[in-house]
């Protein structure tokens, strides 16, 4: 039960507050009206999806929104613009990027590779797109996105002013994605990055084992007791020998037979003698 804590207290720690929410307050537009992001979101933007040569969008609520033109005299033939949010050097940052005609609110619009597409082909010009010009999300980086209506690439056309929400997307890598995967959408609570996992401990390394004697430790304690007994039966054949030598000695010397019987026959003859 106390891991289970430990466990719980660790993954809540690492929920950041806005995981991979895009902070609207905080954003900085470039390029366009900022007035923009203040306009309400009375559309759904549904899905995207980009792939080599076609971008795809899919919306609800933005069929009403009125054609304008982008060249003097011109016929109306925009509708909406696909605004991005990059984050730069610690900065969200926003713009229109791309115009978009009536049918492309709900369908397919021919595009470049997501690799280069933004930088290259949307915001090439650093003299209205500042620090979001040239640049290229890395596949896997959260960018935002949404739909503006009228043409507010540039300019600020906006008979209506109305928006889609802002969703947050993985970007795709070259292959693409159909749909991209959306980690945000505006308006709801930002699913946090899942918790760092806790490192597995590792058990402490047993002390090893005193390896029992070898056999060639054996068998030189054996040889040693042995050399020892060897050693102390040649003392004790050694010593028993002299005294053997001393018997026979003392036996084949006539006066020392003589002398030890008459010191035999004088115990006898004493006083007190048997």
């Amino acid at each position: 039960m106390r891991l289970y804590w430990l466990v719980l207290v660790g993954w809540l720690i690492a929920i950041p507050a806005t995981a991979q929410s895009i902070p609207v307050s905080q954003v900085k537009v470039v390029g366009s009206s900022a007035a923009v992001l203040g306009f309400p979101a009375t559309a759904t933007f549904d899905s995207f999806s980009l792939v080599p040569g076609t971008m795809t969008i899919r919306t609800s609520g933005t069929a009403i929104w009125p054609a304008v033109a982008i060249e003097p005299n011109g016929a109306p033939v925009q509708s909406g613009t696909l605004w991005v949010f990059l984050h730069i050097g610690g900065q969200w940052y926003a713009t229109g990027a791309e115009r978009l005609r009536p049918t492309q609110l709900n369908g397919g619009k021919p595009e470049g590779s997501p690799t280069d597409l933004i930088g290259a082909g949307w915001l090439y010009d650093v003299n209205r797109w500042g620090p979001m010009a040239g640049y290229n999300p890395a596949p896997g980086e959260i960018v935002g996105v949404m739909v503006v209506a009228g043409s507010t690439r540039s300019d600020n056309q906006t008979p209506v002013k109305e928006r889609t929400n802002i969703l947050a997307i993985k970007w795709p890598n070259a292959s693409g994605a159909n749909p991209v995967t959306v980690v945000w959408s505006e308006g709801e609570t930002p699913l946090p990055d899942p918790p760092t996992p806790l490192p597995t401990p590792v058990p402490p390394t047993p002390p090893s084992p005193t390896p029992p004697p070898s056999d060639s430790d054996t068998l030189v304690r054996i040889e040693h007791k042995i050399d020892n007994i060897a050693t102390s039966l040649e003392e004790h054949r050694v010593a028993t020998r002299n005294f053997a030598d001393k018997v026979v000695s003392f036996l084949k010397d006539p006066r020392t037979i003589l002398t030890a019987a008459g010191v035999v026959a004088g115990w006898f003859a004493a006083p007190g003698g048997k």
